[in-house]
């Protein structure tokens, strides 16, 4: 999904979430504020299909959202040098007892290469879906991401992380 399907998809069932959920109350993308809560995860890193290292990835959920649409921060660094640190929104749907949850997110970021592959520029964007769980005062799930330029530079090869993720503190 290197073409950037997760950020389509995350717009499209953002808009119907605003639509059935926001809309009729009001305001559409009116201001609201949300519980913030942090996340760490760790996985493996992709590229072209071969594994290439490990990656650590810390995101926050801020505390501010628009109608469906909750922003969102994060950092990660791989165990081959390469740092990446952007914000964006997330889309966030739950079952009705809150117990399982689906995430669908996209943040533009700044991406600094250490020996990792050349990912073609230094502005990377990173789209992604998580599935999980509650479990307690904190959520497990496990999390796929795909980083790449958007075709912002000549040269977009893409790279993906498959993580597992644990969040704290207030449920977003």
């Amino acid at each position: 999904m290197s073409d950037g399907t997760f950020a389509v998809l995350g717009l499209l069932l953002g808009l119907w979430q605003m639509g059935a959920e926001h809309c009729p109350a009001g305001d559409c993308l009116a201001a609201r504020a949300v519980p913030g809560a942090a996340s760490l995860s760790s996985g493996m890193v992709w590229f072209q299909g071969e594994a290439v290292g490990r990656e650590a990835y810390l995101r926050a959920t801020t505390g501010r959202a628009r109608g469906p649409f909750r922003g969102v921060a994060g950092a990660s660094a791989t165990s081959l040098g390469d740092l990446w640190a952007g914000a964006g929104a997330a889309v966030r749907f739950e079952d009705p007892l809150g117990l399982l949850h689906g995430e669908l997110h996209l943040m533009p970021g700044l991406w600094r290469r250490g020996r990792g592959p050349d990912l073609g520029g230094a502005i990377e964007f990173r789209s992604g879906a998580e599935f999980g769980v509650a479990a307690g005062p904190a959520e497990i799930g496990l999390s796929y991401d795909h980083r790449s330029n958007g075709g912002l530079f000549p040269d977009n090869p893409g790279l993906e992380s498959f993580q597992l993720r644990v969040r704290r503190g207030a449920r977003p």
